[in-house]
């Protein structure tokens, strides 16, 4: 749904359908949005969280909710030059710089140069019932606001304002209330919540007062774990509401929009050589399509990865980029193989063209191998990526969710204009 979205932004307009042009201008002028930096989720949005409103974030434990919310804090601070204040219960401040630094942040850096404040919610909080105090919470929430001039706000976590000994099912008003404070404000406002089964609905008395709710899960399956994000609701402005797998690394979140390729992207016509001279003979043409998915298929001992690795160092001398994803042998061992045919892979590491990226199929599942495979390519901008090979994904539980990943992996890269090899035994 997005995709006029990007061809608005990229001065495209002119291709984007009627419709189209009246869903960009409603949702620009009606919903103003505030992009949140993390790669894809702003995508799904159709660019980023409703402004100047509330958005409810919500998931199990583990789940990367406090993470989510620090980089729409963090990336809004360093990227987009609004400051934030973030809100979290007492006893988690001792972890909240370690969470963060796991992220590449350096949050007491930026609590320094007055870009975030914290402030921490503590016994002075609590109201005569347990519960918490909406007003002394607005009160110091709209004092730190004032202070660093906020145009973000995060409170992690939501609990206290439903669950307490006195009251467990809580009010859903006083939400509503610090809702009500922080919209005066201006400022766009992130509230996370756990939902369990101990705490059933807990995080749905504010699901319905809330102008955007996203959700986000951690499933096991076939021994391995996998997040999921899906936006229920974005305050009546054009989003996805498809479910979506994203991964935390190092380097912060990457979700991955799978619906969201566009199919008419543009067809080239060139041809890119194989670095056989008989195969592209054979070919008619010089060669592949560029931006096509190739699949070289064989037995054992057939020369699959033999004539991978002749595409690559075709592409190497051409000076492009090439993308090795290993997936059966290690990057050392194919390097080593390749020495008995005469061919020197180290110059062309080396130099920056060929990378090779290990990578296990046991490791994690697909959806958690598309994204790292998403994350490779935009970081490293290949014009040539090889898959070898891809039988290794396949078992008997997971056949559909494999040639899913492989689906939306190939379309992604030839709307990208990429051009694709895949081996298979």
């Amino acid at each position: 749904m997005s995709n006029f979205f990007n061809k608005y932004e990229n001065g495209q307009i002119s291709q984007c359908s009627e419709k189209e042009k009246l869903n960009v201008a409603r949702s620009s002028k009606l919903f103003p949005k505030a992009a949140t930096g993390i790669e894809g989720l702003d995508e799904i949005l159709g660019g980023g969280l409703p402004q100047g409103r509330t958005t409810l974030l919500y998931g199990t434990t583990g789940s990367g909710k406090t993470l989510l919310a620090m980089e729409f804090l963090v990336w809004g601070a360093t990227l987009f030059g609004e400051p934030g204040v973030l809100m979290v219960p007492k006893e988690a401040g001792d972890e909240l710089a370690q969470k963060v630094a796991s992220l590449g942040f350096d949050l007491p850096a930026l609590v320094a140069d007055k870009k975030i404040l914290v402030e921490f919610m503590d016994k002075t909080c609590e109201d005569d019932a347990g519960g918490c105090d909406t007003g002394i919470i607005s009160a110091c929430l709209e004092k730190a606001i004032d202070l660093v001039g906020a145009r973000r706000v995060v409170l992690d976590t939501m609990e206290p304002f439903f669950c307490n000994p006195v009251n467990p099912h809580g009010s859903p008003d006083k939400l509503q209330y610090l809702y009500r404070r922080l919209g005066e404000k201006g400022v766009t406002t992130m509230i996370t919540a756990r939902c369990s089964e101990a705490m059933p609905g807990c995080y749905g008395r504010g699901e319905y007062i809330s102008d955007c709710v996203i959700c986000l899960d951690c499933r096991a399956g076939n021994k391995v774990s996998t997040r999921y994000l899906r936006v229920l609701g974005a305050g009546g402005s054009v989003h996805d509401a498809y479910e979506y797998p994203f991964i935390i690394d190092g380097q912060g979140i990457v979700v991955i929009p799978t619906t969201l390729l566009d199919p008419g992207h543009a067809i080239p016509t060139e041809r890119v050589s194989s670095g056989i001279a008989r195969l592209d003979t054979m070919l008619k043409g010089g060669g592949f399509y560029r931006a096509s998915t190739l699949l070289v298929s064989g037995g054992a001992g057939t020369g699959k990865t033999t004539v991978a690795i002749h595409f690559a160092e075709a592409a190497c001398r051409r000076g492009e980029r090439v993308l090795f994803f290993a997936l059966d042998e290690s990057p050392g061992q194919i390097i080593r193989n390749m020495h008995s045919i005469g061919m020197e892979l180290e110059s062309w590491v080396k130099k920056g063209l060929l990378r090779f990226v290990p990578a296990r199929p046991y490791m994690y599942g697909p959806e958690k191998h598309l994204a790292a495979m998403y994350r490779h390519v935009g970081k490293f901008q290949p014009e040539i990526v090889i898959a070898d090979s891809i039988n290794v994904f396949v078992n008997t539980d997971n056949g559909y969710e494999v040639g899913s990943m492989l689906a939306h992996l190939a379309d992604y890269l030839k709307s990208k204009g990429i051009t694709i090899l895949f081996t298979s035994l």
